[in-house]
């Protein structure tokens, strides 16, 4: 079973999945079914039935892990080192660790994003592996702007993006 928790915030519910190795799952949705149907996409039935409580280490690691996005989204933290442990593939995992490079209140576009990781002529590749993040706002690919500095696909809706963007001040058209 893996623990989680959602949590109601400004920018819609916020879920957050872990286990002892860190991180697993960060979504943000405005119904908890689209998170739910998402997460057992991802997980199956790994994942703990809904309204189950949680305890031990777990829920205190999940519980400290989900006050400092909470933080984040409050405008009140603006780095962290929360420990992570997403499966995807190589060239994800590539993109991903790129992404978390990114500092807060700065944007890239996806070929700036490709070159970094010395492949520039990947960038469709790139723009599907952010969309295949598993962790909102903690692999921060609201960050990821189109060429034309317009936002672009974004999971969890182009609005959240907007106003992530807006959170760090990161002015878009």
């Amino acid at each position: 079973m893996i623990p989680y928790t959602i949590t109601p915030t400004e920018f819609g519910l916020l879920m957050v999945a872990g286990h002892a190795r860190g991180l697993l799952y960060v979504a943000m949705s405005g119904d908890e079914e689209s998170l739910a149907q998402d997460f057992s996409r991802r997980f199956g039935k790994k994942g703990l039935p809904p309204g189950a409580r949680m305890s031990g280490s777990s829920a205190s690691e999940l519980f400290h892990w989900t006050q400092q996005i909470l933080d984040y989204l409050a405008g009140k933290l603006r780095d962290w080192n929360l420990p992570i442990d997403v499966q995807g593939t190589p060239f994800q995992q590539e993109v991903w660790g790129a992404l978390r490079q990114i500092p807060y209140g700065e944007t890239r576009t996806y070929a700036q994003l490709a070159r970094s990781i010395g492949k520039p002529a990947a960038v469709r590749a790139v723009a599907n592996a952010c969309g295949a993040n598993p962790l909102a706002i903690v692999i921060p690919c609201h960050r990821v702007i189109g060429s034309d500095g317009q936002l672009t696909g974004f999971r969890w809706g182009i609005e959240r993006k907007a106003a992530l963007l807006q959170l760090e001040r990161v002015l878009v058209d």
